[in-house]
């Protein structure tokens, strides 16, 4: 298996793969939905939908993290800063209707966003 795996025997046998999480982090993350691994925070979705959304989304100052905080709230699967949704089609929603709730509130309540330059109007479009 390698020298960064190893078998310990006891009344059943386990694999720690310890030793080898950044193989394994590097396997995983093209499967993931995002990469929070590098301490920049997180720069994009893999899923263009999201992605998508996510990118408007920062126009009216929400962040990919906050998305994010939406969805570990259903409980993906996370391993090391990798994130994995089980259900995308109902992220995708969870996402938009996060967003569309807190641009809409930010036009109707936020000085700021009381009159929209083309960026935004498009984002909340």
């Amino acid at each position: 298996m390698g020298k960064e795996y190893r078998i310990i025997e006891d009344d059943r046998i386990l694999i720690k793969a310890s030793g080898a999480w950044q193989n394994i982090i590097g396997f995983n993350r093209l499967r993931a939905l995002y990469d929070d691994t590098s301490g920049d925070g997180i720069a994009e979705f893999s899923d263009k939908t999201l992605e998508t959304i996510g990118w408007h989304a920062t126009e009216f100052h929400i962040l990919y993290r906050e998305l994010v905080d939406t969805f570990e709230k259903e409980e993906p699967y996370q391993f090391s800063g990798l994130g994995f949704v089980f259900e995308l089609e109902a992220a995708q929603k969870l996402g938009f209707a996060y967003c569309a709730n807190i641009i809409k509130n930010k036009i109707s309540h936020d000085e700021e966003f009381a009159t929209l330059s083309d960026d935004e109007e498009e984002a909340a479009e």
